[in-house]
Order: structure tokens, then sequence, then C-alpha cells
């Protein structure tokens, strides 16, 4: 169900770093145990030689603590030029809480995620760019909720080279997804804390 044209969907951000979407996250609560999955639906292919679309839709049950979730996602890959793409996504998770959870966890009511980017790439692929900004949203955030990232990369027969700048907001959160490396022990107070980084 996830891998044909998984692609549409999880090619965004930086593998196995920043992932805006993983798949393996439906289906599991905030500690990875797994609730059930009641119906899910999904859509992607080509629409026209240069534009591939996938629609996405999961709803999950309620499981002890864990209230039951509705998963979206939309994303269009659009080709230009000769071997480049735009594309973008918007995700949304949407938490069927309780009023008295939802009072007390409000970050937890929902969260969104949308972002855009830009990969071109040179005729003979020896030379590559890229440029993209990733939001999140989330009740009662409205600052440090970015992650943009852009590079070149030179790759020829004897010789290889790669720049990535990446800088990433201390509140960018991820519900259909992962940020490695955000969330931090902190021995002093003896807590987690989240600190956003650049690279």
């Amino acid at each position: 169900f996830f891998l044909e044209n998984a692609d549409i969907f999880g090619d965004f951000g930086i593998p196995g770093l920043i992932q805006p979407f993983y798949s393996r996250r439906i289906g599991l609560d905030n500690e990875g145990n797994r609730i059930p999955i009641i119906a899910g639906g999904r859509l992607s292919g080509s629409i026209s030689p240069t534009t591939r679309i996938g629609a996405m839709n999961m709803q999950t049950g309620a499981k002890g603590n864990f209230a039951a979730q509705n998963y979206s996602a939309v994303s269009v890959n659009q080709s230009v030029f000769s071997r480049s793409v735009v594309r973008g996504y918007f995700l949304n998770r949407q938490s069927f809480m309780d009023d008295a959870a939802r009072q007390k966890y409000p970050q937890d009511t929902w969260g969104r995620n949308a972002g855009v980017t830009l990969d071109l790439i040179s005729p003979s692929g020896k030379w590559s760019g890229w440029a993209a900004y990733h939001h999140s949203m989330k009740p009662g955030i409205s600052g440090k909720n970015g992650y943009a990232e852009t590079g070149v990369m030179y790759n020829g027969n004897r010789f290889s080279s790669i720049i990535d700048l990446t800088t990433l907001g201390t509140n960018y959160y991820t519900d259909m997804g992962f940020v490695q490396r955000i969330s931090n022990y902190d021995a002093l107070r003896d807590t987690t804390i989240r600190v956003g980084f650049s690279h």
C-alpha cells in the first residue's frame, strides 16, 4: 500500500535525518506501540507526461490513552526543463481527542506540514542543485517552525563533491515524519528539550 510510487510522498527532506513524511509513523502511537488502522485510501500516478500526483487518507482507531487519528497527504511533482522537477506537498494529522485532553495537550490536537522543493539537474547529470523550504503548523506555535535547505553537487567520472546547507527551527514538528537530533537530553534538569540546528 505504501511502497508503490512512494517517492511522491517520501522524497522530501534529508533521508535518515529530516523527513516530513515517513509512512511507518502511521499506525503507531507516540511511544512506537501499534494502534489499529481502520481504513485508508491512496491515489497516485501520472496525470500527464510531466506531472505526477499523490493523495492519501488514513484513519486509525483509539487505543489506551491514544486518541483516534486521521492522516492526510497530498503531493504534486512537476517536471521542468530537461531533467529537473518542482515538488510540493501538504500533510495533515487530526486527532479526535476529548475536550479535557484537548485542553491539557493542545499541541497534540493537530499538526500540519507544507513544503516545496526545486531540484535542478544539468542535461549531462554531472551538476545538480536544490533548494527547499518546509513549514510546520501546530496550535499555539508561530515561530522557529521552518526548515530550509540548499545545496549543489558535482558528480564526475574522477571527482565528486557536495555542499549542503541546512537550518531547522526548534519548533519544526513532523507529526507524520521524523527529525533526528532535535530532541536532546538535558542532564542538569533531567529532561528532554528541543533544540533546532544548522549544518
